[in-house]
């Protein structure tokens, strides 16, 4: 329970980054049945301004109430969002479209725990304020604290409103002696808003600041009064029938209040081993649906040209008035931002009539796919030398725009291919069987977003033969003619030529003239060729 919480700032809400954040909406009228993980309950008639007390003349009750309890697991402090789902299940802020693709018929959140779920998911188990939780959670944004979400939520969405008795901002600001704090509440409950408390725990019952070790969200239903008294008198409010997350059992409790004129502050006497004192109230404004707003999004690929939503059925020249906000990517804006470069984005569109008489609202995604890229052209083998040893040098020319070479080469007719990225026009192909003859190819790569990858080249295929020192199928003078021009030559010469080291020793000399000897005016293909070992 949050009264056995350690010392913690009330004001900071800390929120995890969302993958995608679901809005709310209006998607069950009021009057209709609301589903509840308890059973089924009728959902409150949407009425202002007339009190509706039970056939005992000094109790008022709005009838119907939601009550989200804690699983019990890493959820202690989640009083908060608790009683935050309560207010959004009873007001029917809290119904949101299952995805992109649903209609309002088709709601995500069906009672006030899926809601309480969802609050948890997302946020972290720390103390925080119902006020910012209703205010992230309508709004669609997030923020790293309540004073950042404090000032995104203030003029966007005066259907919440609430009181603190220290005086600090609201949506908007009720600056009131706290001995009017439950008057307030009673006039918030009587035109059919949903109200949350929030009351502080103090060592010794005593309530100042250094004292203070916890708080607790509590929900709202009603109040019981002393008709003898008048009503502007603060003990004229005698209790307060709540629902408590932390109750373990579903069902209104009626907690007795006093009014201490010593400390200027309602204690609730009768809650739990403890004494809570009220310290703030929220109140959330009822909403019906409204219907008729259809939101299309965009999904294709990249054009160079701006993309947002496209929101239709909205009536400007009826009577009635609209406003409409959004939330891009997690930022409250008063218009659509559009989305011009390849990337997916989430907008969620809320549409406020006559002042939040019915709202709708619903995530709409914007996903900018890249273009086409274009083709590149295919390269073409020109040229596969020896370079020593069992090794060959391949060679292509170019490709223009393109992110690199693919060079493929097989020594089993193509069954298995061995591939190297390179961004040169040539590479050197080591550890080949001789004898054997190695099939090559090759192809350009491309970027993925201005190039695609280009088709394999022909196949070229090549016996490995490093006594063939100038490839022309015989082993004889031409051969000679090179070796001898790099006599005595070795790797790092100037004119140095890889072909000449047959023995692959680095250096052209009596080891590589013994082989061209060994195998002269023999044909290449020549099955008494002899290969260097």
């Amino acid at each position: 329970m949050n009264r056995h919480s350690p010392r913690y700032d009330r004001r900071l809400l800390r929120i995890e980054r969302l993958e995608a954040r679901l809005p709310l909406s209006s998607t069950v009228p009021l009057g209709a049945p609301f589903a509840s993980a308890e059973g089924t309950v009728e959902a409150e008639t949407a009425f202002y301004g007339t009190p509706r007390p039970t056939a005992a003349t000094e109790t008022f009750y709005v009838g119907t109430y939601h009550d989200a309890n804690k699983r019990g697991g890493d959820d202690s402090l989640l009083c908060w969002a608790a009683s935050a789902a309560n207010l959004l299940a009873y007001t029917n802020w809290g119904f949101s479209v299952g995805g992109f693709a649903s209609t309002p018929e088709s709601p995500l959140f069906y009672s006030a725990l899926s809601i309480l779920d969802y609050f948890a998911a997302n946020f972290a188990n720390e103390g925080g304020v119902t006020r910012a939780a209703l205010s992230w959670f309508i709004t669609g944004a997030y923020n790293s604290s309540y004073a950042q979400l404090e000032g995104s939520g203030g003029g966007l969405y005066p259907s919440l409103s609430g009181f603190d008795r220290s005086g600090q901002t609201f949506w908007p600001l009720i600056d009131a002696p706290a001995e009017t704090m439950i008057s307030r509440m009673a006039d918030y409950l009587g035109r059919g808003y949903g109200v949350s408390a929030g009351i502080g725990f103090y060592e010794n019952s005593i309530p100042r600041s250094e004292n203070r070790f916890g708080g607790h969200s509590l929900t709202v239903w009603g109040y019981t009064y002393d008709t003898a008294l008048d009503p502007a008198d603060p003990n004229y409010y005698t209790a307060l029938i709540l629902t408590d997350s932390d109750d373990g059992r579903t069902g209104t409790t009626t907690c007795p209040i006093e009014w201490s004129p010593t400390h200027n502050l309602y204690r609730l006497s009768g809650y739990g081993a403890g004494t809570g004192w009220l310290e703030y109230f929220v109140c959330l404004k009822p909403t019906s649906p409204l219907t008729g707003i259809r939101i299309r999004g965009y999904n294709g690929k990249y054009d160079g040209q701006g993309h947002t939503v496209t929101i239709e059925g909205i009536d400007r020249d009826g009577p009635d008035s609209y406003q409409v906000f959004y939330t891009c990517d997690g930022l409250l804006t008063d218009r659509p931002i559009p989305y011009k470069y390849p990337g997916s984005h989430v907008i969620n569109v809320v549409v406020v009539r006559n002042d939040y008489e019915a709202v709708w609202s619903a995530p709409v995604q914007i996903t900018i796919k890249p273009a086409d890229p274009a083709p590149l052209r295919t390269p073409s083998i020109t040229d596969i030398v020896s370079s020593g040893r069992n090794r060959q040098t391949v060679s292509w020319n170019e490709a223009a725009g393109n992110a690199g070479y693919e060079i493929a080469w097989s020594t089993d007719g193509g069954e298995s291919w061995s591939t190297r990225t390179t961004p040169d026009l040539s590479y050197r192909a080591q550890n080949l069987p001789y004898g054997e003859t190695v099939l090559y190819r090759v192809r350009a790569l491309g970027d993925g977003l201005s190039s695609s990858t280009s088709p394999w080249s022909d196949v070229r295929e090549v016996k490995i033969n490093p006594v063939d020192i100038d490839g022309d199928g015989f082993v004889g003078p031409g051969d000679f003619a090179l070796l001898s021009a790099l006599w005595f030559k070795s790797d790092g010469s100037e004119d140095w030529d890889p072909r000449c080291d047959i023995d692959g020793d680095g250096f052209v000399g009596p080891g590589d003239f013994t082989y061209i000897s060994a195998n002269w005016f023999k044909d290449s293909e020549s099955a008494d060729i002899s290969y260097p070992v």
